[in-house]
């Protein structure tokens, strides 16, 4: 049902729309603002460059929608 995968620039409506959900920002931090949610996909794209791991984003295949992360 899922895909674990690197971060790309296309996540980004996901991942907003993710940060700006107060129930689920209430147990991973407070809600983001648009450029730290993009400073967010930065930071795991370079992780993924330098180390080869990040903490992965989640697919789900039905519709390829970001639906979180994990890792």
């Amino acid at each position: 049902r899922l895909i674990l995968r690197g971060w790309c620039d296309e996540d980004f409506a996901d991942w907003f729309g993710i940060c700006q959900d107060e129930q689920v920002m209430a147990t991973i931090g407070p809600l983001r603002t648009a450029d730290e949610a993009r400073a967010t996909i930065v930071a795991q794209q370079r992780d993924q460059a330098l180390f080869g791991r990040c903490f992965w984003a989640m697919e789900r295949k039905l519709d390829h929608r970001m639906i979180g992360f994990c890792g």
